[in-house]
């Protein structure tokens, strides 16, 4: 399967050498200049350079992240250990990686007319963090910072793993699970087929999985207001130790339910995907999943047709770091390799249609590659990139702030709602907290449990006057409204303030939302914040001001 430790043979690793790379990054240049539906086909290896370690290293990898998952595994079972794992550097959690060189190098391209689509199969987000064109890219696997709605469908994303595993979360999960049974136990599609002991059982389970829910919630409570206590007396129980009592609890009652479904010809739901957190979007409340799919688990319909629709019309299929051993997934730069295979053999000194693989491991779909490429993939990516005379653009850490407009009961007062977004308009989780002062006095956060969506933040202000630019560069600190923003941390973000009367000053009289975006660069940790003008010349960006209403009014609108 490919989720296993493959053979010895198979994570044999190639590094051509520094000339072969240079003639091979000239071939790969004449493809993409002469391609006209170039797409690229991601796997782990392209995040390596950033300290995340792939699934299908081998033991010996001469990798800095050391051996893959798979390997590691078999290691652990086997008693063995990395040999080298003491010289390999400490791996980087994905919310704190940097992308490469060569992420940076597709958003070239990208943005050159040369790359058409980008298809990956990490779920480590770095592709969308790093600023490519979301509307050109698909990712296969999911993404590990997105979550979605079962019931509205509404995609949030967060600056944090939606896959949580803390104790609150586990016990959301616990009770989710409780409720999906008994919502099942109540439909008579599946109660008609339940035996009299089936139900009796269930309701036993579901009852003592409540029980344990209540217990474990006050265990929690307990462990987070006795930390002290608890270092004093020598107990080492832990908040994690029961999140997992709760997983494992799950876990049975999940077991023992499939094996009554299993009686009547039906399928455990994937209850495994519940984050433990609900849509708040108004009106739904639906249960959020993440998105991250699995191995034996089938990829998302959309997202998969439209990567085969364009990968009909590709002629170039450039392969980056992925063994090719996945499919559905891996069909896709097989078919034009497929294409090449045949045009080679009708005698075609010029194929059409090619595949070019950079992986230090060979892969089955070298037997149809035209250009098989064995060296660490930013080494290929730079040199191409000088050949092409494109410049790698710089990666900054890029953050949308939306502030929704809207009039209240009182004249001389406003709502106004803050929270991330992405440039897609998905509601983004980007903030620890947000204060918003009026001449430098703090503004209250209004509450209304209601109406709140996680991520956001209400205020009600006072009328502001309009600034034009040129008086917003000599605002004082405690002039006018500004908002402090926090940010998680991930980047060592440092806290930002923003003048923000400039920005609002076409919502004096009329109700809309503006974005605003900031760019931190990672090494300085300077934010820059550019002025209204500056942002209304991004496309990108305007396109997410509204005038005059709210998105909800303006997408109905589209829709009639």
């Amino acid at each position: 399967m490919a989720y296993t430790a493959r053979s010895e043979a198979e994570v044999k690793e190639f590094y051509d050498e520094p000339a072969a790379i240079k003639q091979k990054a000239k071939k790969l240049v004449e493809l993409i200049k002469k391609s006209k539906h170039m797409m690229a086909f991601t796997g782990a290896g392209i995040s390596t350079a950033c300290g995340i370690a792939d699934y299908r290293s081998g033991i010996n990898t001469k990798l800095q992240t050391g051996a893959g998952k798979w390997a590691r595994q078999a290691a652990s079972e086997q008693g063995k250990a990395d040999p080298s794992a003491a010289t390999k550097k400490k791996k980087t959690s994905t919310f704190k990686a940097v992308p490469s060189p060569s992420h940076m190098a597709l958003i070239a391209l990208a943005r050159a007319g040369y790359l058409k689509r980008l298809v990956s199969q990490n779920t480590d987000g770095l592709h969308r963090r790093s600023g490519f064109p979301i509307e050109l890219l698909s990712e296969l696997h999911g993404n590990s910072t997105l979550e979605d709605c079962a019931t509205c469908g509404r995609v949030h994303m967060r600056d944090y793993q939606t896959r949580n595993r803390r104790g609150g979360a586990s016990i959301a999960k616990l009770r989710y699970v409780c409720d999906e049974i008994k919502k099942a136990m109540a439909d008579t599609n599946i109660s008609s087929f339940l035996t009299t002991d089936d139900v009796e059982k269930m309701t036993i389970e579901i009852s003592s999985a409540m029980e344990f829910i209540r217990s474990s919630r006050e265990r929690i409570t307990r462990l987070n207001q006795k930390k002290l206590m608890q270092q004093i007396s020598g107990d080492s129980t832990t908040v994690s130790d029961v999140a997992n009592e709760v997983k494992e609890k799950r876990l049975q009652l999940e077991k023992t339910w499939e094996a009554v479904l299993d009686s009547i010809g039906r399928k455990l739901p994937r209850y495994h995907h519940f984050t433990g957190r609900f849509c708040a979007m108004k009106g739904c409340g639906g249960p959020l999943q993440d998105t991250i799919i699995n191995f034996g688990e089938s990829l998302p319909v959309e997202t998969l047709s439209k990567a085969e629709e364009e990968s009909t019309k590709c002629d170039l299929y450039l392969v980056l770091g992925s063994s090719c051993t996945v499919t559905p997934a891996a069909n896709m730069p097989r078919s034009v390799g497929k294409k090449w295979s045949k045009e080679k053999k009708a005698g075609a000194t010029e194929p059409e249609h090619n595949l070019a693989i950079c992986n230090i491991q060979k892969t089955p779909l070298h037997g149809v590659c035209s250009l098989p490429i064995h060296c660490k993939i930013d080494d290929l990516m730079i040199e191409v990139m000088r050949e092409m005379k494109l410049e790698i653009p710089k990666w900054y850490l890029r953050r949308l702030l939306k502030v929704k407009v809207a009039r209240v009961n009182n004249d001389n007062q406003r709502q106004l709602v803050l929270s991330g977004v992405e440039t897609d308009g998905i509601v983004a989780t980007l903030f620890k907290s947000v204060v918003l002062k009026s001449n430098g006095e703090r503004i209250r956060k209004t509450i209304n449990n209601k109406e709140t969506v996680d991520g956001e933040f209400n205020f009600i202000v006072p009328l502001w006057s309009a600034m034009d630019a040129a008086a917003a560069d000599d605002v004082k600190e405690n002039e006018g409204l500004s908002v402090e923003l926090e940010f998680m941390g991930n980047y060592e973000e440092p806290k930002l303030v923003i003048a923000l009367n400039s920005y609002l000053d076409d919502f004096v009289e009329m109700d809309g939302e503006m974005v605003i975006q900031m760019s931190l660069d990672p090494v300085t940790k300077v934010w820059t914040v550019p002025n209204k003008a500056e942002q209304l010349n991004d496309k990108n960006i305007k396109a997410l001001w509204r005038f005059g209403g709210n998105q909800e009014d303006e997408e109905q609108k589209n829709d009639e």
